[in-house]
C-alpha cells in the first residue's frame, strides 16, 4: 500500500508547528530514572523479553500526532495529582503479540505492518492500559504517590480529542524488540510548583542543606593545618643580619600572652605552659570572627 493510502495520511497534513520547549536538566534526570524503572516494571508485566526506555524528550502534541503513521492504540489517562491527562500509544505490534498469546501462541508471530487494528486488539488496549497503570505508578514510587486510571482509548493518539495540538509533551518510550509502548506527560503537568517541589525535595541525588552542611563539616573537619605559638618577633637591622655569626645571642622578650596563628591567620591568644613535661599552649581567649 502507498503511504498516500493509509488513512493516517490526512493526520499527517493536519499539523504545521513549531518545536517544543528543552527539557530542565533536573527534570530531565528524574524522568530517565522513572524511565528506566517503567521499562523493568512492564518487562516483568509482560514476559515477551528485554525491555528498555529511551531517554525522554519533548515533542508538540500535533507533531507526534504526525510522526504515527503505523497503526496504535492509544489511551488518555488520568495520573493524579498530575492536572493534565497523560497519553499512552501502544504499537499494533504488541497488540497482536498478546492477541496471539492469548490463544495458544507464542506471542512472536510478526503482524502485517499496514493492517489497521483488529477489535480483539482492541479488546487487548484495554489490558495493556490497566497493566501501564499499575507499572507507571510503581516507577514513580520512590519519588511522588501518583495514581493512574484510563479515561478513554482510541485506534490513534490524533483520535484524542482532551489533548491539543500544541500541548508540549514529554514522551517516555519503553521499547521491545520490534515493539514500543509510548507514556506522553504534559510538561505543563511536570512543571506545576507543586510537582516540582515534591520531586526535587525528595530525589535521592538532590542533598538538602542540612546535609549538605554535614557532608562539608566531615570533610573540612579532615584538612589539616599548620598551626603556631609566635613566642616573639625581634627585628634585626641589615647590618645585624650581615654580621650574625654561630653562637651570637640575640636577646628577646617573651610577652605573658601569646598569639596563635593558623593558615596564617590569628585565631587566639594564650600562655605557654607544660604538661606532662612537655610545652603546652593553653588559649586563654579564642579570636575569630563568626561568619
Amino acid at each position: 500500500m502507498d503511504q498516500d493510502d493509509k488513512p493516517v495520511t490526512s493526520r499527517r497534513k493536519r499539523h504545521a508547528l513549531g518545536n517544543a520547549s528543552p527539557l530542565p536538566l533536573r527534570l530531565e534526570t528524574i524522568l530517565e530514572r522513572v524511565g528506566a524503572r517503567l521499562a523493568t516494571e512492564l518487562e516483568m508485566a509482560f514476559g515477551l523479553g528485554p525491555m528498555t526506555c529511551e531517554a525522554p524528550h519533548t515533542i508538540l502534541y500535533g507533531n507526534w500526532c504526525d510522526v504515527i503513521t503505523a497503526p496504535t492504540g492509544a489511551t488518555l489517562l488520568a495520573i493524579e495529582p498530575f492536572q493534565s491527562p497523560g497519553v499512552l500509544a501502544v504499537d499494533a505490534e504488541l497488540l497482536s503479540r498478546l492477541v496471539e498469546r492469548q490463544f495458544g501462541g507464542t506471542g512472536h508471530a510478526p503482524r502485517h505492518a499496514d493492517a489497521k487494528l483488529t477489535s480483539a486488539e482492541l479488546q487487548q488496549l484495554s489490558r495493556v492500559a490497566s497493566m501501564v497503570a499499575t507499572a507507571v505508578c510503581a516507577a514513580w514510587t520512590d519519588l511522588l504517590a501518583v495514581q493512574v486510571h484510563s479515561v478513554t482509548q482510541a485506534a490513534h493518539i490524533a483520535d484524542l480529542v482532551a489533548v491539543t495540538p500544541r500541548e508540549d509533551m514529554v514522551l517516555l518510550r519503553c521499547k521491545g524488540d520490534e515493539w514500543g509502548i509510548t507514556l506522553a506527560i504534559p510538561q505543563i503537568a511536570l512543571r506545576a510548583p507543586a510537582i516540582v517541589k515534591a520531586l526535587l525535595g525528595r530525589r535521592s541525588n538532590i542533598i538538602s542543606n542540612a546535609e549538605w552542611d554535614r557532608r562539608l563539616k566531615e570533610r573540612v573537619g579532615d584538612v589539616r593545618l599548620p598551626a603556631k605559638a609566635v613566642l616573639a618577633r625581634p627585628v634585626l637591622s641589615m647590618r645585624q643580619m650581615m654580621t650574625l655569626r654561630t653562637g651570637d645571642i640575640i636577646p628577646i622578650g617573651v610577652p605573658r600572652r601569646l598569639p596563635l596563628v593558623v593558615a596564617d591567620r590569628r585565631v587566639a591568644v594564650g600562655t605557654i605552659g607544660e604538661v606532662d613535661s612537655k610545652i603546652a599552649f593553653q588559649i586563654d581567649q579564642l579570636e575569630r570572627t563568626q561568619a
